[in-house]
């Protein structure tokens, strides 16, 4: 059996390889593609490295491919692998599902060239119009939406086949089977959830029409806050011969916890996984040590180089938090960057408690670090 998550080098960003099946037919899923440059510096050339060591031409199939959520840092890898689909001499890979949530479908063309203005913004020129930073990345990340959306059309591309809750959305509740013994369920976001952020987003939006650039702006600003990303990211949860795997894009630990006691996971109050990616790149925003205590996983992959947000994602904090919940328990934390600081922490915490866990980033001159929940090596 082949169950295994590939974490890229994805810069601030999240990239993941989802690889499945057999070693003799493999599978593959794309979980977000990073920000600027990691397409070209990790996504493209991991995507071909794969094609040559499989044997096969090119494109490669590929059974989903998956943005957790509007934001640039997980979109924009994406974006650029489908540009390349419909651009390249030699197409990269064939896409059978794309999955993403959106809030736009009132926008034309005036409001999204706004939109994307707004994004290009400079500091005091957002502040100006009642912004901040985060609005300026959420309303680039609504342009990118668009932009993807686009692209899938141009391609050939539904997005967002097959989901039942929601017309048009992946929310809690949908399930499929990706083949070949691999269930995906999604546990969030609800529907109710989506339904009340796209019912604030069109209300918000629908009256931009006739506005200034300035006026469109404010607009905007006035909406968009962290409730946006947080409440609109996919949380997955994987299931393949009894080893799990929960992927959380950059959804809050309480409303992962809500998600996963509705979808009747928990047993006693606690989720056992195997792989758990950590929500927002190891951020101390999203999640308490009590997240910890109650979703305890055997392999935590945590991606980030610390390059946004303040400049501290990872957080030391939030590593302290998994090793204080989970005291002496064996288990690994995964890396995409070996970095000082995060390095310093393990040292100083492995001596002063006595932990067993282990630490792993990604091998001198590899593009990834890799997690095998499978028993078959895989040579890709």
């Amino acid at each position: 059996m082949l169950f295994s998550l590939e974490a890229l080098k994805a810069k601030y960003g999240d990239a993941l390889l989802l690889h499945w099946g057999t070693v003799a037919k493999p599978r593959l899923a794309i979980i977000d593609g990073g920000p600027g440059g990691v397409f070209a510096n990790a996504l493209q050339p991991r995507l071909r490295q794969i094609a040559q060591l499989r044997g096969v031409s090119l494109p490669l199939d590929v059974q989903l491919a998956m943005i957790s959520h509007i934001d640039g840092d997980h979109i924009q890898g994406v974006i650029e692998l489908l540009r390349q689909i419909r651009d390249g001499s030699t197409p990269l890979a064939f896409i059978r599902a794309l999955w993403h949530n959106h809030f736009d479908d009132f926008l034309g063309a005036a409001e999204i060239q706004a939109l994307r203005d707004f994004g290009r913004s400079t500091g005091a020129e957002a502040a100006s119009a009642g912004a901040d930073r985060f609005d300026l990345a959420v309303a680039t990340g609504v342009a990118q939406a668009r932009r993807l959306r686009d692209l899938a059309t141009q391609v050939g591309i539904q997005m967002n086949a097959g989901t039942t809750q929601l017309p048009g959305f992946v929310s809690a509740g949908d399930r499929v089977e990706l083949g070949a013994g691999l269930t995906m369920r999604v546990l969030g976001p609800s529907k109710d959830q989506l339904e009340g952020l796209q019912t604030k987003w069109d209300a918000s939006l629908s009256s931009l029409a006739g506005l200034s650039a300035n006026e469109r702006r404010a607009r905007v600003a006035a909406f968009i806050d962290e409730s946006v990303a947080n409440l609109s990211s996919l949380v997955v949860y994987l299931q393949k011969r009894g080893k799990t795997m929960l992927l959380t894009g950059d959804a809050r630990g309480d409303f992962i916890l809500r998600a996963l006691s509705r979808a009747g996971l928990m047993t006693h109050g606690r989720c056992r996984v195997d792989i758990l990616k950590v929500p927002h790149h190891g951020s101390n925003r999203n999640v308490t040590r009590q997240f910890f205590e109650k979703v305890p996983a055997s392999h935590y992959v945590i991606s980030g180089n610390r390059a946004r947000s303040h400049g501290t994602n990872p957080d030391v904090d939030t590593i302290q938090m998994i090793t204080a919940a989970r005291r002496s328990a064996r288990y690994t934390m995964h890396f995409t960057y070996s970095l000082a600081p995060i390095r310093h922490a393990i040292s100083w915490d492995q001596h002063h408690f006595n932990r067993k866990y282990n630490v792993a980033f990604p091998p001198p001159g590899e593009r990834s670090v890799w997690v095998d929940l499978g028993n078959e090596e895989l040579s890709f």
